[in-house]
C-alpha cells in the first residue's frame, strides 16, 4: 500500500475547520476538473454514505496512480433526494481528458461518472461545497501541499450555508 492509500487515515475536514480550511487554502486553489461519481444498484448495493467515501478514496487514489502523478484532490459524499449516495469531486494536477481511463474503471466498478473542466470556478466549487455542507464533511489528499505555490489571489468562494 503506497502513502495516503489508508482509507482508515483519510484527511477530513467538518464543520469551522472546513469553514477555514476552504476559505484559507481549498477554495482558492486551480482545480482543473469536476468529477460526479455514481453508483449503479445493480453492481454494487447497497450503498452509504461510507461506502461511497471508501470507494471515491480509492477511486482518486488509484486515479493517480495509474496517471503516475500526484493528483490533488478533494471529495464530498452527497446523498441524492432519492436516498442514493453519491460524490462530488474537484481534481488538479491533470486535465479532463486523462481521467478517461481512471472514470472507465469507476463504470466497470461501481457505475456512472461525469467529468468536466473547471470553467466557472465560483458554480462549481458552490456545487461542491454544497454537498460538504450538508454532509458536513470533505476528504483531501496528502498531496494538496504540492499545489499551494499555485494559489490563485482571487475572491474565495464561501461553503454553502
Amino acid at each position: 500500500m503506497m502513502p495516503g492509500d489508508d482509507v482508515r487515515r483519510r484527511h477530513r475536514l467538518r464543520g469551522k475547520a472546513l469553514q477555514d480550511a476552504w476559505i484559507h487554502f481549498l477554495g482558492p486553489l486551480p482545480w482543473q476538473s469536476f468529477v460526479t461519481l455514481t453508483f449503479d444498484p445493480k453492481r454494487v448495493y447497497p450503498v452509504n454514505c461510507a461506502k461511497a467515501g471508501r470507494e471515491a478514496f480509492t477511486w482518486c487514489n488509484l486515479a493517480a496512480r495509474t496517471l503516475r502523478c500526484p493528483l490533488g484532490w478533494v471529495y464530498a459524499p452527497e446523498r441524492s433526494r432519492s436516498g442514493q449516495w453519491h460524490v462530488h469531486a474537484l481534481i488538479m494536477g491533470t486535465s479532463p481528458e486523462s481521467l478517461t481511463v481512471p472514470a472507465a474503471i469507476w463504470r466497470l466498478r461501481n457505475g456512472f461518472t461525469d467529468v468536466q473542466p473547471v470553467t466557472g470556478r465560483r458554480r462549481i466549487t458552490l456545487y461542491t461545497t454544497k454537498a460538504a455542507a450538508l454532509t458536513g464533511e470533505v476528504v483531501w489528499s496528502d498531496t494538496l501541499g504540492r499545489y499551494r505555490h499555485a494559489l490563485r489571489d482571487e475572491v474565495t468562494v464561501s461553503l454553502h450555508p
